[in-house]
């Protein structure tokens, strides 16, 4: 059995002088120098973002998230794509919102299990308000919403981003 797995960090910004300290973090949890090729985030005076994919033992996504968590400044997205026997994962952090995770499958989508869906409508009760309020946090939307300027700030003015279709 395969129990390696593949995967994308994003970190949408962090203080310059963050950047060798993630570089350490990183290569010593995924066991092997990864390039890391950091760009000027423009939405942050002295930010800088950088995109690494890796390779590395399963569950390594989880550990990755774990190790940058409550770091100054930071915004990041670590995302565990589906291999043999294991589901995805994608993790979304912010200082505000703090840590969002939620499983993924081969298409990139949030899976909500059936207890998971049970727990949200208990919890809700018969209020469609907070229902719809419990179903788009547990989407992850709070996080999309917080980290998608910094995802666009990639692109140059030359290309145009679609938002919402039909």
């Amino acid at each position: 059995m395969n129990n390696r797995a593949t995967g994308v960090l994003v970190v949408h910004s962090a203080p310059r002088a963050l950047c060798s300290h993630i570089e350490w973090a990183v290569n010593a949890l995924i066991g092997a120098p990864l390039k890391f090729r950091w760009r000027t985030q423009s939405l942050g005076s002295d930010s800088m973002r950088v995109e690494v994919y890796w390779d590395a033992p399963a569950g390594a996504g989880a550990q990755l998230s774990s190790s940058l968590i409550g770091w100054q400044d930071i915004r990041y997205e670590v995302t565990e794509d589906p291999s043999a026997g294991c589901t995805g994962t994608r993790f979304s952090y912010t200082p505000e919102l703090g840590l969002y995770s939620a499983s993924i499958d081969a298409a990139g989508n949030t899976v909500l299990t059936e207890a998971r869906i049970a727990s949200l409508l208990t919890e809700a009760g018969n209020d469609v308000n907070a229902i719809r309020v419990a179903f788009t946090n547990a989407l992850g939307a709070p996080w999309d919403r917080a980290l998608e300027p910094y995802r666009a700030s990639l692109f140059d003015d030359s290309i145009r981003l679609l938002h919402g279709a039909g």
